[in-house]
């Protein structure tokens, strides 16, 4: 479970983990990109959790993770709670109409 202090931190230590596990192949990152057929750019952004860049591109995100979750060996369980966590970030933000433009549900 997530501490307080760190809300991602054990979804960060989820997306760590495919580093760990390219590593432990002894794969450069632009080896993994070779191998997986998925940008380096990608694969970083994936590693660091840095999920935000496939805002609009759900589905691209979904397969590269699974593309790369299989290449690199994880199972099943941890390659959905990857999804499920990755999911959780792209979730479409809501807007609704106000005079002057859009503006976040919220705002």
């Amino acid at each position: 479970m997530a501490s307080s202090r760190h809300p991602h931190r054990d979804d960060c230590s989820l997306t760590m983990l495919l580093q760990i596990k390219r590593e432990q192949k002894g794969w450069t990152i632009e080896q993994a990109s070779i191998k997986t057929g998925i940008p380096v750019c990608y694969l970083e952004n994936i590693e660091n959790n840095t999920f935000r860049i496939f805002i609009g591109k759900a589905a691209v995100l979904e397969g590269y993770l699974r593309v790369y979750g299989n290449r690199l060996g994880i199972d099943y369980q941890t390659q959905k709670m990857l999804l499920d966590y990755a999911r959780s970030i792209l979730i479409p933000r809501k807007f609704v109409f106000q005079q002057g433009g859009n503006k976040k549900l919220g705002e």
